[in-house]
C-alpha cells in the first residue's frame, strides 16, 4: 500500500495560517503520482531567487525516472506561501549529473548549507539510503545538488 504525503506551509505571521502544496494547488504545476512520497523530506533553503522570500526544498523518495530513484523538487516560493516557480533534480536533469539507480530513494533528507564554495549560489545538502549498485546491500551516499 502506497502513502500520499502532503506538503503544508504553515505562515506564522501574525493569525496561523497555511497552504497545502500539492501537484494541482497553491501554483504547483509537477506532475506527482501519488506513490512519489512528495513531501518526505523538506527544508528551508534561502531564497535562491533573490525575491526577498525564502525558498524550499522538497523530497519526492520514489519519484522516476528509474523505480524509486527519488527526486527533490526546489519551490520558489511566493509571498502568500504558494509556489512561483520550481526546479526538479533527479538522474537525467540537465543541471544534475549524477547517475541515479532504481530503488536509491534520493530525497530522503534534504539540508541547505549556505553557499560553501563562495560562488554566490546556495549549496544544498541530499541524502539517499538505498542501493547504490547492483548489489543487495543498502550503502546510501551524500549529493551536493546544487
Amino acid at each position: 500500500m502506497w502513502m500520499r504525503i502532503l506538503v503544508f506551509l504553515v505562515l506564522c505571521v501574525g493569525a496561523l495560517s497555511f497552504k497545502k502544496i500539492t501537484s494541482s494547488s497553491s501554483g504547483f504545476t509537477a506532475n506527482l503520482n501519488a506513490a512519489d512520497q512528495f513531501g518526505y523530506s523538506v527544508a528551508t533553503i534561502g531564497d535562491l531567487d533573490t525575491d526577498g522570500i525564502n525558498d524550499l526544498a522538497v523530497g519526492a523518495v520514489l519519484d522516476l525516472p528509474q523505480i524509486n530513484s527519488g527526486g527533490v523538487f526546489i519551490l520558489f516560493m511566493a509571498s502568500d506561501g504558494g509556489v512561483n516557480s520550481f526546479r526538479k533534480i533527479t538522474g537525467g536533469s540537465t543541471e544534475f549529473t549524477a547517475t541515479l539507480n532504481p530503488s536509491e530513494y534520493f530525497g530522503r533528507s534534504i539540508a541547505g548549507l549556505g553557499d560553501l564554495n563562495n560562488d554566490g549560489r546556495v549549496d544544498i545538502v541530499v541524502g539517499q539510503s538505498g542501493r547504490t549498485d547492483s548489489t543487495p546491500t543498502v550503502t546510501g551516499k551524500v549529493i551536493e545538488a546544487i
